[in-house]
């Protein structure tokens, strides 16, 4: 007797063996690699806020600029009861500890972390790329 016809299991196992195979693990639902990434032009023209994320208006993020000596920082709040999250007295990822030069540009960078934690770009960490491209530092 042949061992199919003795073992129906058996042949259930490799039917579902290989339709399992034959579905790409690396794809997800919507049929885009998951590690796919969008372009994003790195040019001093390039856009500060990728397009990708849609803001969530449920999440309450304030900006708020301070000076401290004679240089400019801010400070992230969370919620409704304005939860400090985010003290920043010197521009983040850049050698130093130096502040921003005028109050615009602290609130510049500040608004630019609101906008990832609004989106939730996780962590809100900012690159001298992206403060290149807002024109608050230079390389």
């Amino acid at each position: 007797m042949s061992l199919f016809k003795q073992s129906p299991l058996f042949l259930f196992l490799i039917t579902s063996l290989l339709l399992s195979c034959s579905s790409p693990s690396d794809k997800n639902q919507s049929g885009k690699n998951k590690d796919e990434k969008i372009a994003v032009d790195s040019g001093p023209t390039a856009a500060i806020y990728p397009s990708e994320p849609e803001s969530d208006s449920s999440v309450v993020v304030t900006v708020k600029t301070f000076r401290e000596n004679s240089a400019w920082g801010y400070d992230i709040l969370m919620g409704d009861s304005g939860k400090l999250y985010i003290h920043q007295p010197t521009i983040p990822s850049v050698p130093g500890n130096n502040g921003f030069k005028t109050e615009a540009d602290a609130k510049k960078a500040g608004e630019f972390v609101a906008y990832k934690i609004r989106n939730h770009i996780m962590p809100p960490s900012v690159t001298p790329e992206e403060l290149d491209s807002m024109g608050l530092w230079k390389k």
